[in-house]
């Protein structure tokens, strides 16, 4: 038997660790600042906001419709 097994279970047992960094990771995926979609690898951008610097992100569909965004920090509004 495995350590990290419970006998008669057939799930892992999951560190309080392993749990936080998994959520941590999750939260980190970047996601479009107008939209809210998930960024894909290639076709999205990000930048600073032109008056506070906080990071805008934009997904490619965004981007090419010049979908308004407005930056939750300072809330300038921008193409």
């Amino acid at each position: 038997m495995h350590g990290d097994q419970v006998p008669g279970n057939k799930y892992l047992i999951v560190s309080d660790q392993i749990v936080q960094q998994i959520s941590r990771n999750v939260m980190a995926i970047k996601k479009c600042t107008s939209c809210n979609a998930p960024l894909a690898e290639v076709g999205g951008t990000s930048f600073g906001c032109p008056q506070c610097e906080y990071e805008i992100k934009r997904c490619e569909r965004c981007r090419e419709q010049s979908i308004p965004y407005m930056c939750p920090q300072c809330g300038f509004q921008g193409p």
